[in-house]
């Protein structure tokens, strides 16, 4: 009989937990969009220190770019600007390059 109330206390504490807390949610998910302003100027390239592109999702419906920078800011870049876009190539062909497996030619 001591066991019942217990469990009803104990799910009553697990079901009002707030999922801010990190409890229920899954693992990666977005609930709001990061980049509440974005900037169309484009900063040096020497500069950025980190890049990540993050995909239309449940909680925020546009693709967001973010660059963090040397100096400890980070900056929401525009997707849709061509230098923006010219930037993420140039990534993504240095990534296939890394890739690429190196094949040695015997004879």
């Amino acid at each position: 009989m001591r066991f019942f109330p217990g469990c009803l206390l104990l799910m009553l504490l697990v079901c009002s937990l707030s999922p801010v807390y990190g409890v229920l949610e899954f693992p990666y998910a977005r609930f709001r969009c990061q980049c509440t302003r974005v900037t169309r100027r484009m900063p040096r390239l020497n500069s950025i220190k980190r890049i990540k592109t993050f995909p239309p999702g449940n909680g925020c419906p546009r693709l967001e770019i973010l660059a963090w920078l040397k100096n400890k800011t980070t900056v929401c870049l525009d997707p849709k600007d061509p230098e923006t876009l010219n930037l993420l190539e140039k990534i993504q062909k240095a990534r296939e390059a890394v890739r690429k497996p190196v094949t040695s030619q015997r004879k």
